[in-house]
């Protein structure tokens, strides 16, 4: 692991135990800005390196497409909101530039929708859109996955990379990094802006 590359803690999360041949986790529900939606719960999702977009079942795409109501002309592309994935009581969020297929004056949700059938299916695809915000560790010995925010050249403050990685309930407990560990109990500051 290279913590340089990491704006954040780990968030370990467990390999789901179905056997589909792909790093598989869980996911409890998608939130919009931090709000559950009550759309996917206990959805899981293949975590793969080697497919570019994000991807879901149709149903939920269309959902999906619908409650963020990404207007065709852009007009409200500063004003949509976090898109979400709560795993293992931790949201890893996705900013409107991450979901949304912005050019020529036109704007759509750039999630694919792909129905696969079961049991392997239904299933999500994290691709590169997400792979590329969210720093993954993948432990073969202990069957996890780990999600951290990526720390990329002019990359997340400590107060985006809260916000990019939210947490639901509880706070992270199994995290591994030291270095932003330090960080935090040196600021003293309050933490007004984790949402819960």
């Amino acid at each position: 692991m290279k913590t340089s590359h990491m704006a954040s803690d780990l968030h370990w999360v467990p390999v789901t135990s179905r056997h589909t041949g792909f790093w598989e986790v869980q996911i409890s529900d998608i939130t919009i800005d931090d709000r559950p939606q009550n759309l996917c719960v206990d959805c899981y999702v293949a975590v793969d390196t080697g497919t570019s977009d994000l991807a879901g079942p149709t149903e939920i795409i269309q959902q999906l497409a619908w409650r963020l109501n990404v207007e065709p002309d852009c007009g409200n592309f500063h004003n949509l909101p976090r898109l979400g994935f709560l795993i293992n009581g931790v949201i890893m969020n996705l900013e409107p530039k991450d979901y949304v297929d912005e050019g020529d004056g036109s704007c759509e949700v750039s999630v694919m929708s792909l129905d696969i059938p079961p049991p392997t299916g239904p299933l999500f695809i994290f691709g590169i859109p997400f792979l590329e915000k969210f720093y993954t560790v993948y432990d073969n010995v202990n069957e996890h996955i780990g999600f951290a925010v990526a720390n990329q050249a002019g990359g997340p403050s400590k107060i985006d990379a809260a916000l990019i990685m939210s947490q639901l309930g509880a706070s992270v407990s199994n995290s591994s990094s030291s270095r932003d560990s330090a960080l935090r109990q040196a600021d003293h500051q309050p933490r007004s802006y984790l949402r819960k």
